[in-house]
């Protein structure tokens, strides 16, 4: 049986059907807690980066969200540092 939502030929668009998961059509606007929650779920790899906030907030979401990850990639290094030096130490008893 054929998908009725997928097209029969390559010029006819793809139907969608209203399934009430579509975004708001006006920008969100987050308080402070909210956006750091979200910002800590991006960096963290659990969640996507929302494509409907304001400009402003945008703008700051992102920057959170680099601030997150370049630590997240610092205390990695280090810990990879603590391990190898570890590793040498045993090495040298």
């Amino acid at each position: 049986m054929p998908n009725e939502n997928l097209p029969t030929d390559k010029s006819e668009p793809i139907k969608h059907s209203g399934g009430g998961n579509e975004l708001p059509s006006k920008p969100l606007h987050l308080s402070d807690e909210q956006l750091a929650r979200w910002t800590a779920l991006v960096a963290r790899g659990d969640a996507e980066i929302p494509t409907s906030l304001n400009d402003a907030q945008s703008d700051q979401f992102r920057h959170q969200v680099r601030i997150l990850l370049r630590a997240r990639l610092v205390q990695f290094i280090v810990r990879q540092i603590a391990f190898d030096l570890k590793c040498d130490s045993r090495k040298l008893s």
